[in-house]
Protein backbone atom coordinates (compact mmCIF):
# COMPACT_ATOMS: atom_id res chain seq x y z
CA UNK A 1 0.00 0.00 0.00
CA UNK A 2 1.30 3.43 -0.83
CA UNK A 3 1.46 6.58 1.04
CA UNK A 4 -2.02 7.63 -0.89
CA UNK A 5 -3.70 4.51 -0.26
CA UNK A 6 -3.12 4.52 3.27
CA UNK A 7 -4.69 7.68 3.34
CA UNK A 8 -7.36 6.43 1.43
CA UNK A 9 -7.27 3.44 3.95
CA UNK A 10 -7.40 5.80 7.05
CA UNK A 11 -9.88 8.30 5.18
CA UNK A 12 -12.31 5.36 4.88
CA UNK A 13 -11.86 3.85 8.31
CA UNK A 14 -12.54 6.90 9.73
CA UNK A 15 -15.70 7.57 7.52
CA UNK A 16 -17.11 4.27 8.69
CA UNK A 17 -16.78 4.92 11.91
CA UNK A 18 -17.96 8.39 12.16
CA UNK A 19 -21.49 6.92 10.46
CA UNK A 20 -21.00 4.01 13.36
CA UNK A 21 -20.53 1.36 10.87
CA UNK A 22 -18.19 -0.03 12.85
CA UNK A 23 -18.62 -3.32 11.46
CA UNK A 24 -17.58 -2.26 7.95
CA UNK A 25 -14.71 -0.19 9.76
CA UNK A 26 -13.30 -3.31 11.54
CA UNK A 27 -13.11 -5.94 7.77
CA UNK A 28 -11.61 -2.73 6.55
CA UNK A 29 -8.53 -2.99 8.88
CA UNK A 30 -8.46 -6.71 9.26
CA UNK A 31 -8.78 -6.62 5.09
CA UNK A 32 -6.34 -3.50 4.30
CA UNK A 33 -4.74 -2.24 7.21
CA UNK A 34 -1.69 -5.20 8.03
CA UNK A 35 -0.27 -4.96 5.09
CA UNK A 36 3.18 -3.34 5.71
CA UNK A 37 2.20 0.12 3.86
CA UNK A 38 1.04 2.29 6.78
CA UNK A 39 2.11 3.15 10.15
CA UNK A 40 1.49 0.05 12.10
CA UNK A 41 1.28 1.42 15.91
CA UNK A 42 -1.66 3.39 14.13
CA UNK A 43 -3.17 0.72 12.65
CA UNK A 44 -3.00 -1.39 15.94
CA UNK A 45 -4.57 1.33 17.42
CA UNK A 46 -7.18 1.57 15.83
CA UNK A 47 -8.16 -2.41 15.46
CA UNK A 48 -7.77 -2.31 19.62
CA UNK A 49 -10.53 0.44 19.70
CA UNK A 50 -12.71 -1.11 17.52
CA UNK A 51 -12.47 -4.89 18.96
CA UNK A 52 -13.33 -3.35 22.15
CA UNK A 53 -16.19 -1.40 20.64
CA UNK A 54 -17.69 -3.84 19.11
CA UNK A 55 -17.96 -5.75 22.11
CA UNK A 56 -14.64 -8.12 21.56
CA UNK A 57 -12.63 -7.62 24.58
CA UNK A 58 -10.16 -10.15 24.75
CA UNK A 59 -9.30 -9.64 20.76
CA UNK A 60 -8.58 -6.06 22.09
CA UNK A 61 -6.29 -6.70 25.16
CA UNK A 62 -4.57 -9.33 22.51
CA UNK A 63 -3.88 -6.67 19.89
CA UNK A 64 -3.18 -4.16 22.59
CA UNK A 65 -0.89 -6.39 23.97
CA UNK A 66 0.18 -7.11 20.28
CA UNK A 67 1.35 -3.42 19.97
CA UNK A 68 3.35 -2.80 23.10
CA UNK A 69 5.20 -5.78 22.69
CA UNK A 70 6.27 -4.45 19.62
CA UNK A 71 7.33 -1.42 21.34
CA UNK A 72 4.43 0.87 20.65
CA UNK A 73 3.17 3.36 23.00
CA UNK A 74 -0.13 5.42 23.70
CA UNK A 75 -0.73 8.35 25.33
CA UNK A 76 -1.65 7.49 29.16
CA UNK A 77 -4.00 10.04 29.54
CA UNK A 78 -5.40 8.98 25.77
CA UNK A 79 -5.87 5.43 27.30
CA UNK A 80 -7.77 6.75 30.35
CA UNK A 81 -9.98 8.95 28.21
CA UNK A 82 -10.62 7.29 25.20
CA UNK A 83 -14.36 6.29 24.99
CA UNK A 84 -13.65 3.07 23.19
CA UNK A 85 -11.61 1.94 25.60
CA UNK A 86 -13.98 1.75 28.41
CA UNK A 87 -15.13 -1.68 27.72
CA UNK A 88 -11.58 -2.85 28.56
CA UNK A 89 -10.52 -0.26 30.89
CA UNK A 90 -11.37 -1.42 33.90
CA UNK A 91 -9.25 -5.12 33.80
CA UNK A 92 -5.97 -5.82 35.06
CA UNK A 93 -4.34 -5.89 31.30
CA UNK A 94 -5.32 -3.09 30.57
CA UNK A 95 -3.64 -1.48 33.16
CA UNK A 96 -0.94 -3.31 33.10
CA UNK A 97 -0.28 -2.44 29.42
CA UNK A 98 -1.22 1.39 30.09
CA UNK A 99 0.90 1.62 32.99
CA UNK A 100 4.37 0.31 30.51
CA UNK A 101 2.77 3.22 28.10
CA UNK A 102 3.16 5.58 30.72
CA UNK A 103 6.39 4.36 31.32
CA UNK A 104 7.57 4.63 27.85
CA UNK A 105 6.02 8.06 27.65
CA UNK A 106 7.70 9.52 29.97
CA UNK A 107 11.09 7.79 28.89
CA UNK A 108 10.30 9.48 25.61
CA UNK A 109 9.58 12.82 27.09
CA UNK A 110 13.12 12.65 29.28
CA UNK A 111 14.89 11.76 26.37
CA UNK A 112 13.53 14.39 23.76
CA UNK A 113 15.17 17.73 23.89
CA UNK A 114 14.24 21.31 22.02
CA UNK A 115 16.07 22.17 18.77
CA UNK A 116 16.68 25.29 17.07
CA UNK A 117 17.80 25.48 13.82
CA UNK A 118 18.36 28.55 11.82
CA UNK A 119 18.90 28.02 7.68
CA UNK A 120 20.70 31.36 6.57
CA UNK A 121 20.53 31.97 3.29
CA UNK A 122 23.35 33.11 0.74
CA UNK A 123 21.27 35.35 -1.27
CA UNK A 124 21.77 39.17 -0.30
CA UNK A 125 18.65 40.38 1.23
CA UNK A 126 17.42 37.22 2.44
CA UNK A 127 16.55 36.94 6.60
CA UNK A 128 16.45 33.29 6.43
CA UNK A 129 14.51 30.53 7.60
CA UNK A 130 14.09 29.66 11.54
CA UNK A 131 13.13 26.18 12.43
CA UNK A 132 12.11 25.35 16.43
Amino acid sequence: MGRSSYFRFLHEAIRLYNHNELDKAYELVLADGEDGGGTPAQILNLKYCLESRLGKQEAALETFREAVDHGYWYGYEYLLQDEDLRPIRDTAEFRRLAEVCREREAAAKARSKPDLKVLASKQEGSKGLLLA
